[in-house]
């Protein structure tokens, strides 16, 4: 027998009594309908297709937000521009607000945003009345091997409160929170090492607590000894993005919404990826499709990515299509916990609808794939190899409910659950390890509330209640 118990752990102090007593409560209790509330209303029977969420601050249960700008508040002042250096003066001279009008035309950057507003007065970028304005860069691009996301991009936004809006975005933008390399080495180090008990130590990770993560740059600095601050309630909203997509860490409380994603060249990433404990977000409304083939790894060309710790944040509304072969539609990795995805939709991609590595509490519901050509929907595939879940990387207490996957090569595949509640699906065709077979309600896992594995030819579909 394979154990599945991390191999390099630190001696447990008081902090990991506390931490074990917080994964208790966790993976003894299903998450099932946490902070779903406020979701949007969805026709009795029918899954996928839902509305965009038009007010961020509807999904504050699930996300912890202390809330979102609202970037049609009335300026303070109007700041019109007209050319490049003129953005560029404008930016670096803006103040909570500032609603930069600009003129028509191409402005070439790329463009440092540096300075932003507050939470009740935002600064807010956007075309002048009847204007259409497109940014851009003639930033480099990366070789279709590159294993992490690209870092030049049009926009580099290290500040708070900014909206960019209605705009063409050629070449995508970088969002960065303070010192977060620092926090990506001890991740980094704490994954490889099998830590999970440091890693479920940081505020939020452990058992759900939307509100708990607006400590994370405090937690951190002190952790690790230097400022690290978040980037908050940083917008990107009605806008076209080509080239390259959006690239976040140390991310907190922001919105992408209603923007169109395609032409996304390999080697740049994902078309949406959050990273480094980006939190609290809202992903809504985007339509994503032509995310280039990587040479090497899946991961670099997916739809919508949670990664290394990404938690409470809500994906809604989204369309995902027409991506590369070996494309992903939505998928979390390393960590990224207790994420809500609802009413979107797949196709034409290789998997609609993925967890990796060591997800806990994510809910997934009223989602819809088709035709996807390896799996509608898969729970962490790699670790078939265990006896019994893994709480260093097997999925816990995930929550699929009222989805449906059509023309897939499989509907449902699993490798590693414990917890998990799965309820109501239209999925006719399964992939099961072996393993997980024979755990499955041993480790607490519910089908339609048995505790039996799903088999094809056996499990029926079933929306009732949805």
């Amino acid at each position: 027998m394979r154990s599945c118990t991390p191999s390099r752990l630190r001696p447990a102090d008081a902090t990991r009594r506390s931490v074990r007593g917080a994964l208790a409560l966790t993976l003894g209790l299903a998450v099932t309908g946490l902070g779903l509330g406020a979701l949007p209303a969805q026709a009795a029977g029918t899954a996928g297709g839902g509305p965009v969420v038009s007010d961020p601050s509807s999904l504050v249960a699930r996300t912890g937000a202390p809330g979102y700008g609202d970037p049609t508040t009335a300026p303070l002042r109007v700041v019109p521009v007209s050319t490049t250096d003129g953005l560029v003066a404008a930016l670096k001279a803006a103040k909570p607000g500032d609603h930069l009008r600009l003129a028509s035309g191409t402005y070439t950057g790329p463009f440092d945003v540096r300075f932003g507003g507050t939470l009740a007065n935002p600064v807010v970028v956007e075309p002048a009345a009847g204007a259409s304005v497109t940014l851009t860069s003639d930033v480099p691009m990366p070789t279709c091997g590159a294993l992490g996301p690209d870092q030049d991009r049009t926009l580099t936004i290290t500040a708070s409160h900014v909206v960019f809006r209605n705009l063409s975005i050629v070449n995508g933008a970088r969002v960065s929170g303070a010192n977060y390399d620092a926090v990506q080495q001890w991740q980094s180090a704490a994954i490889a090492n099998g830590d999970y008990l440091d890693r479920r130590d940081v505020p939020g990770s452990a058992a759900f607590d939307p509100v708990a993560q607006r400590t994370l740059g405090a937690y951190f600095s002190t952790m690790l000894g230097k400022p690290v601050v978040p980037a908050t309630d940083v917008q990107i909203v009605g806008s076209t993005l080509t080239g390259k997509g959006v690239f976040a860490r140390g991310l907190s409380y922001s919105v992408f919404s209603g923007n169109t994603f395609s032409g996304i060249h390999c080697g740049t990433g994902p078309a949406i990826w959050l990273s480094n404990y980006s939190a609290g977000s809202v992903i809504s409304g985007n339509d994503i499709a032509d995310v280039a083939a990587s040479t090497v790894k899946h991961f670099m060309q997916e739809g919508i990515r949670l990664g290394n710790g990404s938690d409470y944040n809500a994906v809604t509304g989204n369309v995902v299509h027409d991506l590369a072969v070996g494309g992903r539609a939505f998928t979390t990795d390393q960590d990224a916990s207790f994420n809500l995805f609802a009413n979107n939709t797949a196709s034409k991609v290789d998997i609609g609808f993925n967890e990796q590595m060591s997800a806990w509490g994510n809910t997934w519901t009223h989602n819809v794939v088709d035709g996807a050509t390896t799996a509608g929907f898969s729970i962490r595939m790699q670790d078939g190899r265990f006896d019994q879940p893994s709480l260093n990387s097997s999925s816990w207490s995930s929550s699929m409910t009222c989805n449906v996957s059509r023309n897939a090569a499989v509907d449902w595949a699993a490798g590693g659950i414990g917890k998990g509640t799965f309820a109501h699906n239209d999925f006719r065709s399964f992939s099961v390890n072996k393993r997980v077979s024979a755990y499955f309600g041993s480790a607490g896992n519910t089908w339609n509330g048995a505790p039996t594995a799903p088999k094809t030819g056996v499990t029926q579909p079933d929306l009732n209640g949805c």
